[in-house]
């Protein structure tokens, strides 16, 4: 399996001494690298670097700017390295770390996020050697570049540190028993019941926007439910494979020495790598079709076989728990995805509804995600700013990234706090004038009534625009005007008041009013 590079400039050496370490990882060490993530510090010299190294790998470099007042300070290096490499982390999936290149600080914080697995068990480090001692030749002849595994276990008292980590991750809002409102309280009822029924033979298939929790009801969740290490949880975002059938059947089934110009090994697949845990393919709307057909055969049966690229013998990952997501509306999914291997996968379904559907829980949510982006040693109050300005605010803006817009505005607010206030804030927020889409199709109506329990069948008969003349001739306005007051009228019929109605939609009782007349 190709894995990613994660290092920081070797100032003096760089790219010659990059070079030298691909090699030796790739000849001594069998890892195929992809990419390069690749930190440094902004200045001109650097810049200057850079300029070399991209001149020489090209599209393989993902620059990483880090600003750093201190580079000898190691608080300051971890809290700007961890700050710059979190949000790269899904993409950046099995890697290989040099602790080599920067400073002794720098090679210090690697340890250190070695420790508390910030790499999530997905991380292999390793440390380049120099064989020849003089400086006065900073180019190492490639056969003459030694790399070796940093292998050990973490202090007992360091694995406090990822304990605690572990316990702030246990309070996220989609936990059990967290919930007040109640489409997240239907959804955490669907969660636990698939998971305790769950098995290799059947797959889960998770559906919301983006945002919603998705990967981390699969890696914290269902992972705790099954007891399956966080190392054993491999996750795939399928959209770094749309373009290239062949090199998404090469991740998933793997392949053997000889299969192609370039395999001088075999490879294991994600399939075997995730034997005896979860595979979690996510955006699965982008895995090509013909790679779909391939996986169907595993899917299909219990034993999960399949076959490596350019092998003869099939293999077999009986063990594996699958899981598939997609942020995709099931008309829009139904297009792109192979029929069969559509229904397949979806026989277990959960939706994870957006945070516009949950307003009995925004006030939790936004706590929790104010408590992340707080500062441990910060003037910014401990506990959320709450009031009825930032409720409406929350509601009426959509939260189109849902807790990622909640992050979003707890962070740009903790930033400006004291020197900025909401007004200013709320105003200066991208999806403050958020508007949600204008597109009303039968499938929109039926999630919107999965999101909350109620007790109806819409058929496509029944939906037909057709059966109801009423929404014939008028403008789109119009019609969502006079959809939501007669949805609305029923509700209230059904559930006897305003209030109960509200309660049971999840929704406020003052947009029912607002509707209904």
């Amino acid at each position: 399996m190709k894995k990613n590079l994660v290092t920081w400039m070797a100032k003096a050496r760089d790219p010659e001494f990059l070079e030298n370490v691909i090699y030796a990882l790739e000849k001594k060490q069998n890892e195929e690298i992809n990419k390069i993530y690749y930190l440094f510090t902004e200045g001109k010299a650097e810049q200057a670097k850079l300029k070399k190294v991209k001149n020489h790998f090209g599209k393989k470099i993902i620059e990483i700017p880090i600003k750093i007042n201190d580079p000898t300070s190691h608080s300051e290096l971890l809290e700007k390295v961890q700050q710059a490499l979190e949000p790269h982390l899904p993409e950046i999936g099995f890697t290989c770390v040099n602790i080599s290149s920067g400073t002794p600080a720098m090679s210090t914080i690697w340890i250190v996020l070695k420790m508390v697995d910030f790499f999530r068990g997905r991380a292999q480090f390793y440390s380049a050697q120099k064989e020849k001692p003089s400086l006065q030749e900073p180019c190492i002849p490639k056969e003459e570049q030694d790399i070796r595994k940093v292998d050990f276990e973490a202090p007992s008292f360091l694995k406090l540190v990822r304990e605690r980590e572990e316990q702030l991750h246990s309070q996220e809002p989609l936990d059990p028993g967290t919930a007040k409102s109640p489409a997240r309280k239907k959804m955490q009822i669907a969660l636990d019941a698939f998971a305790q029924m769950w098995s290799p033979s059947v797959p889960l298939f998770l559906r919301g926007e983006r945002g919603v929790g998705k990967t981390y009801a699969v890696e914290n969740l269902l992972a705790t439910q099954k007891n399956i290490k966080p190392n054993k949880v491999i996750s795939l975002v399928c959209s770094v494979l749309a373009d290239d059938s062949r090199l998404a059947e090469d991740e998933l089934f793997g392949h053997v020495k000889g299969a192609f110009t370039g395999a001088i090994n075999d490879k294991k697949g994600l399939i075997e790598e995730a034997d005896g845990g979860i595979l979690f393919l996510d955006e699965i709307q982008d895995m090509p079709r013909i790679v779909q057909r391939k996986l169907l055969n595993t899917i299909e049966k219990e034993d999960h076989p399949y076959l490596k690229i350019g092998g003869v013998e099939q293999k077999h990952a009986g063990n594996v728990l699958l899981v598939f997501a997609s942020n995709l509306p099931d008309e829009e999914l139904r297009k792109v995805l192979y029929p069969d291997f559509y229904d397949r996968i979806s026989y277990l379904p959960i939706f994870i509804p957006p945070l516009r559907n949950c307003p009995e829980d925004l006030h939790n949510d936004w706590a929790k995600q104010w408590k992340i982006a707080r500062k441990e040693d910060s003037l910014v109050p401990e506990e959320a700013p709450w009031n009825k300005d930032i409720e409406d605010f929350l509601v009426k803006s959509g939260l189109p990234g849902n807790f990622r817009s909640l992050r979003k505005l707890a962070l740009y607010w903790n930033a400006w706090y004291e020197k900025k206030d909401f007004e200013e804030i709320k105003h200066e927020i991208e999806f403050a004038d958020y508007k949600p889409s204008k597109a009303l199709t039968l499938d929109n109506v039926k999630e919107m009534l999965e999101e909350n329990p109620i007790n109806v069948s819409f058929t496509q008969k029944e939906f037909d625009v057709c059966n109801f003349p009423e929404f014939h001739n008028i403008s789109y306005d119009e019609a969502v005007k006079k959809f939501k007051k007669s949805f609305t009228g029923w509700a209230i019929k059904k559930y006897g008041s305003k209030e109960n109605a509200a309660r049971e939609l999840g929704c406020n009782a003052k947009t029912l009013r607002n509707q209904h007349h």
